[in-house]
């Protein structure tokens, strides 16, 4: 996806001050997505690991990186040049996954408070949850309620 395409604001659902993994920190790029709906369900996710959260971006701030993850069409995922701690030290608004998750709810579009630790069980769901994306008036919605707008 070209920087041209891309929407307004990205999202990346993590835990509170992780640093990334080695990968993102010395090749300096963090992994975010284009929906909301995926980056909360790596929020919940990262409960095992801390206090999880959802962060947006604007892209406009940011150089993106071509994604070579093989599932990056089912996590909508956009490759941003900055290291995970940068980039969410840069985030225009940070939420508790517990407010994201609400705000889905709201929005008619239930997530479980819990997922597997296991990766490789967070991508499963992700695929058979694949066709469950938020679409840009969604998306537009999401923002709105978590408070981020697109006329700033």
């Amino acid at each position: 996806m070209a920087s041209n395409e891309l929407p307004r604001f990205l999202y990346r659902g993590t835990t509170r001050g992780w640093p990334g993994n080695d990968a993102s920190r010395e090749e300096n790029r963090t992994c975010a997505t284009t929906d909301p709906l995926v980056a909360t369900v790596f929020a919940v996710h990262c409960r095992h690991f801390g206090a999880a959260v959802l962060h947006v971006f604007d892209t406009r701030d940011y150089e993106i990186v071509e994604s070579t993850n093989c599932l990056a069409n089912i996590e909508a995922e956009v490759l941003v040049k900055s290291n995970p701690l940068d980039f969410a030290a840069a985030a225009v608004r940070t939420i508790d996954v517990d407010e994201a998750i609400e705000i889905l709810d709201a929005m008619g579009f239930e997530i479980p408070n819990r997922l597997p630790a296991s990766a490789v069980q967070l991508t499963r769901f992700l695929q058979i949850e694949r066709d469950r994306r938020l679409q840009p008036d969604q998306i537009a919605e999401f923002n709105r309620r978590c408070g981020v707008s697109d006329d700033e």
